[in-house]
């Protein structure tokens, strides 16, 4: 069988998978713990020499750190009242201006500016309570200077980022890369060629992961997957799971209530920003992140036939998982089904094509084969179409 033909083939079966699908009704304690927290979160106790991160202090939290403690408060947004013992540390973040608040040992309650920028404030000599004037930390009677943090806010915080909703981001920095398949691979279909030279101007941050199940009804309070109930894997949290059968457009409402949430603005990625992405800074690996296919990916060989946790492959050098298998991704573009001719060379979102209900999908899924795994395979769907085998992940540019 040619390859057009085995292509063809292969979205039929997609379209017949989703199709069949829709017919059926259907924080641990202890070092480096990660806490999310909400406004109806119970009232935090940090163990004394834990090592923790909490995110999303939405202001109504009681936070009790014991000694010895080592703690990371990313996007605060205010008010929280935080009981600290002696030889603590705290870093703290907040791109909203949230003032946080410290109770000392005789009930004296002080507020403190959360910087953007970041402030990493040690607590010694068993003082609880503490000010900030002219960039120094004033512990009781003593005086310390305010430590500098290397963390900066989102567009300059570093390889990575978490957002409110445990959505971890590593940055992918900007770069030039051949995209698609030249003339002599013989795995190549015609529509990954010309291969062409791409340049993304900008750096951009990626998910590390497909979009979770748990993270969806974070946001939208549902849950849409196929894979959930008795019909998840035996063993396995669905929250864990990549959330699916989410069509292109149910991907965009989730964005619009994302951005309305946190005041950042998320997206899709386009389709080169994905590819690029996929390769890894590496370019001639196979499939994203390795040669071998069972390394990284979850497909119809190894997958038992059904879906698996995110993460749970190894990742690629950008640290990003499950870019082959496991689910197909939506992009941004528009499908273009005969080929690259007329592509953006900057990245940007391809846009009209003479099939113009129909988007890109990456990367391959855990009921297709490994050929479809390739970082340069592309796919394509109606932006209505849901079925177990598509998810998404996100990107945010700086």
């Amino acid at each position: 069988m040619n390859h057009y033909w085995k292509k063809a083939v292969g979205h039929v079966m997609l379209a017949l998978m989703v199709l069949a699908f829709m017919a059926v009704p259907g924080f641990s304690e202890g070092t480096g713990a990660v806490k999310i927290l909400t406004q109806s979160s119970p009232d935090i106790s940090i163990q004394a020499g834990e090592s923790v991160k909490l995110y999303g202090c939405q202001g109504t939290n009681r936070i009790d750190i014991g000694s010895g403690s080592h703690v990371k408060m990313l996007h605060m947004q205010g008010g929280n009242i935080i009981n600290i013992d002696a030889d603590s540390s705290i870093f703290i973040v907040s791109r909203s201006g949230a003032m946080v608040t410290f109770q000392g040992t005789d009930g004296t309650l002080v507020k403190i500016p959360a910087s953007q920028t970041g402030q990493l404030i040690v607590f010694k000599d068993g003082q609880r309570f503490l000010a900030i004037q002219n960039n120094e930390v004033l512990l009781g009677q003593q005086q310390v200077s305010l430590i500098p943090s290397e963390v900066k806010p989102l567009g300059n915080e570093g390889e990575e980022f978490t957002n409110r909703f445990g959505m971890k981001f590593v940055k992918i920095p900007a770069g030039s890369f051949m995209m698609g398949s030249d003339d002599n691979d013989p795995d190549a279909y015609s529509d990954e060629k010309p291969q062409h030279e791409v340049t993304l101007t900008k750096d951009f941050y990626m998910q590390t992961t497909e979009v979770t199940q748990g993270q969806w009804k974070s946001v939208m309070g549902s849950n849409p997957s196929w894979f959930q109930g008795e019909r998840a894997p035996a063993g396995v949290n669905p929250d864990n799971l990549p959330v699916e059968w989410v069509s292109w457009g149910d991907a965009q409402e989730f964005i619009v209530k994302l951005n309305e949430k946190t005041g950042e603005t998320y997206s899709l990625p386009s389709e080169a920003q994905w590819e690029y992405a996929a390769r890894g800074d590496v370019g001639n690996q196979k499939y994203s992140g390795s040669d071998d296919p069972d390394e990284v990916a979850w497909h119809y060989d190894n997958s038992g036939y059904t879906i698996h946790e995110v993460a749970a492959k190894a990742p690629n050098a950008w640290g990003l998982y499950d870019m082959s298998g496991n689910v197909w991704e939506w992009c941004q573009d528009h499908h273009h089904h005969r080929g690259y001719n007329g592509a953006p060379a900057d990245g940007s979102v391809w846009k009209g094509s003479e099939w113009n209900d129909r988007r890109v999908i990456r990367g391959g899924a855990w009921y297709y084969s490994a050929d479809r795994l390739r970082p340069a395979y592309r796919g394509g769907s109606s932006y209505g179409d849901r079925g177990s085998i598509i998810g998404f992940r996100l990107v945010r540019m700086p």
